[in-house]
């Protein structure tokens, strides 16, 4: 009866041990995604696994293509010990042994793939999280050409164009010309009256789809109109 107890008792602990992923006495010092990804630890024991080092994350994980990736697994800690090693993994190749991941990201392609990190503590035990990056295509603002007088005559009426303007990556889908703060067009052209002698300046704000804004100041000349020149009177006609 002694022994189909200890058996009983044997049965249990292997399979709590298989239901977080520890299969032999080779790999018991790891502690893997399948209990701790859980909210309720399940057959997992809540007790030994607190003895793990828990792992905490920051950084963004969806970024632009040529951005430079970050991710700090400095705020990690160890219950009853502390941290003695980071490794961050990509397809199962060690890329870093730093608690604070960084790589450009240049040479990856758009879309998504998975970074590991296995920390390890003093004790010897690991924990090991996955993280899933994913690469966008980088977003460009729009591009702002603008045609038109900038120097003109006092009495003269001002009016520029912003109508070969674009955008590299989608369409424009505002115009928002600007004197001294307010905001005197929302169409692609502007038109301001009989100028007076002086300068002045309006800044556009174009906007995209992907609302991206590009903003450009522009300097306006007004010159004074020269004076017309006085006309010689006409000697008078000799006559004979």
């Amino acid at each position: 009866m002694k022994k189909i107890f200890i058996l009983f008792i044997y049965v249990v602990i292997v399979g709590i041990l298989s239901s977080c992923g520890v299969e032999n006495s080779t790999n018991r010092g790891a502690v893997f995604e399948k209990c701790l990804s859980k909210n309720t630890i399940g057959n997992c024991s809540k007790k030994a696994l607190s003895n793990y080092p828990i792992i905490e994350i920051s950084g963004k994980t969806i970024i632009n293509k040529g951005d430079t990736l970050i991710l700090d697994a400095s705020n990690s800690f160890d219950n009853d010990g502390y941290i003695e090693s980071c490794k961050w993994y990509k397809e199962d190749i060690l890329v870093s042994s730093n608690c604070i991941f960084s790589n450009s990201i240049y040479s990856y392609k758009i879309g998504s793939f998975f970074i590991d990190v296995i920390l390890r503590d003093n004790s010897g035990l690991t924990s090991k999280k996955k993280i899933e990056i994913t690469i966008k295509e980088e977003k460009t603002p729009p591009i702002i050409e603008i045609t038109g007088r900038t120097t003109i005559q006092e009495g003269e009426n001002l009016k520029l164009s912003a109508d070969k303007s674009y955008d590299l990556d989608g369409s424009i889908q505002s115009y928002k010309w600007y004197h001294n703060s307010e905001l005197i067009s929302d169409k692609w052209y502007m038109r301001m009256d009989r100028l007076e002698k002086g300068e002045m300046y309006i800044t556009l704000e174009i906007t995209d789809n992907d609302n991206l804004t590009t903003t450009q100041r522009i300097e306006i000349i007004i010159r004074k109109r020269p004076s017309k020149p006085n006309k010689r009177p006409r000697p008078p006609r000799q006559t004979k």
